[in-house]
């Protein structure tokens, strides 16, 4: 609560006088803020503290530049003039690269060189198997072609022409992945249903002309500047376009649909509510030099975007709990993991990303009790497969059988398919958010003495499957995600 000592009154018109209506006016830097009738007027508080400082009253409406008024000296704010932003999009505007926004914007621009987003364009993984090594790449399935693999991965590059580009040819901001510029030109953003239109395809873009500038983002009172407020930066539909995609008629990239129908959707609860929600160490985004106010600092977003680069972050998201019991001589295990933080499928994104949950029982001598009814890991599961646990992921097989004389059948045989193929999903056995499963498993102990037996169950998480990792000369770390010991050898 506050005790206002004055009501400050004005009007909200563009720039040839006329009234706008629903525009939001707010004191900057302050929560007290309203929105103007339908004569474009408004009726802000003031209170002592506002008094006693520099105040400016800003207005914001989408489509405009935020406007604003000084209100520090005579407590009266007559007209904001609200200017209109061009509705053209320039295609000849040259993107800035990210280093002319760390000038005014250094702290931001140090966590978000940790975020995978500012790497997009230069991931090492990624460029590797865009070109392939062995029989695996896309390059190797497409020699002529280059695809759509940039209309995500390096918008800049794609954003005038979307095919056909070669992310290693990639140059200037096009090297800054989903590039700051980029990021903050975006209007607006359409979910594909259908597929065909994936990233710079189901964007639009207000690229300026040479006289001007124009910077999108959440925020409703950045003035003096070119800054408009979009509130499409505050929902899950600005990061659908690139993922949710649709790629010969199987939704590969499901992550946002998988969102939409999950319950953190019906409570409003974005991508960006649990992406972007570590609390920033600074409290100004922009220096204070360049205009930067000091703000509290859970009204910055982060720019870090935590994801599988933060083992915290992915361990916080699922929970792995189990049980052990001897019943009729027999060893009894129950596993259970749960989705408890993740607003959408556990594991999602890529479909090369699994999770693997191992179950080992031995003895003394380390040898493993023979396992008598329960779940097997997959073929996929590499090294680890046939032994008691589950896999979870997504797994694409090829659309196109083998051998085939009728149709194409020119693709070399990898299991799981890759998901640049026409392929279709031929299980999914992640996790959907909220949700639990729960596997059983009977160990026959035989003439094992209980006290010498040693049960634990370990989740592990893998950014693309074992044998691509063999096929592609690289061997990346599992993720330890969570471990149970539920008998321990008695010493």
């Amino acid at each position: 609560m506050f005790l206002a000592i004055l009501l400050i009154s004005g009007v909200v018109v563009d720039e040839k006088g006329n009234p706008l209506d629903h525009v939001i006016v707010k004191w900057q830097n302050a929560d007290i803020e309203t929105i103007t009738n339908d004569k474009g007027q408004f009726t802000l508080p003031i209170t002592k503290e506002l008094i006693a400082k520099h105040k400016i009253i800003t207005a914001a409406k989408q489509g405009y530049y935020i406007g604003g008024v000084d209100v520090s000296k005579d407590h009266k704010a007559e007209k904001i003039v609200l200017k209109k932003i061009s509705s053209k999009d320039h295609s000849d505007y040259v993107f800035k690269e990210n280093k002319f926004c760390e000038k005014c914007h250094p702290a931001i621009m140090k966590e978000f060189q940790q975020d995978a987003h500012a790497q997009s364009a230069t991931n090492p993984l990624f460029l590797k198997f865009f070109k392939g090594v062995s029989k695996l790449g896309y390059k190797k399935d497409f020699p002529t072609a280059n695809g759509n693999c940039s209309a995500c991965h390096a918008p800049v590059m794609a954003v005038n022409q979307a095919y056909n580009q070669d992310p290693h040819k990639a140059q200037g901001a096009a090297r800054d992945g989903v590039a700051c510029d980029y990021c903050h030109k975006i209007k607006e953003a359409k979910v594909d249903r259908t597929g065909g239109y994936p990233g710079v395809l189901a964007y639009t873009l207000t690229r300026p002309g040479k006289d001007h500038q124009v910077f999108y983002g959440p925020l409703k009172d950045v003035f003096p500047s070119e800054d408009s407020y979009n509130p499409l930066y505050k929902e899950s539909r600005y990061c659908a376009p690139c993922h949710n995609g649709t790629f010969w008629n199987t939704l590969v990239y499901s992550e946002y649909k998988e969102w939409e129908e999950s319950a953190y959707a019906k409570k409003n609860i974005t991508c960006q509510a649990c992406h972007m929600s570590l609390k920033p160490a600074y409290e100004r985004f922009a220096l204070e030099k360049e205009g930067g106010l000091k703000r509290d600092p859970k009204t910055i977003a982060s720019h870090k975007n935590l994801g599988i680069k933060d083992e915290l972050f992915m361990k916080e998201a699922i929970k792995l709990e189990g049980t052990s019991w001897i019943e009729d001589g027999k060893l009894h295990v129950k596993a259970i993991v749960t989705n408890t933080g993740a607003g959408h499928h556990y594991p999602t994104g890529n479909p090369m990303r699994n999770m693997l949950l191992l179950v080992a029982v031995k003895n003394t001598q380390g040898k493993e009790i023979i396992l008598i009814k329960g779940n097997k890991l997959p073929s996929w599961a590499g090294e680890e497969a046939g032994l008691p646990g589950k896999g979870f992921a997504k797994i694409l097989v090829n659309a196109t059988p083998y051998p085939s004389k009728k149709r194409r059948s020119d693709f070399t045989r990898i299991y799981p398919s890759p998901h640049w193929r026409p392929a279709y999903i031929q299980e999914d056995t992640r996790i959907v958010a909220n949700a639990s499963d729960e596997t059983k498993y009977i160990f026959d102990l035989g003439n094992t003495n209980t006290k010498d037996v040693h049960v634990s169950l370990k989740l592990i998480y893998r950014r693309t499957f074992k044998n691509w990792q063999k096929m592609m000369g690289i061997d990346l770390p599992d993720l330890v995600l969570a471990e149970e010991v539920l008998l321990e050898i008695n010493d």
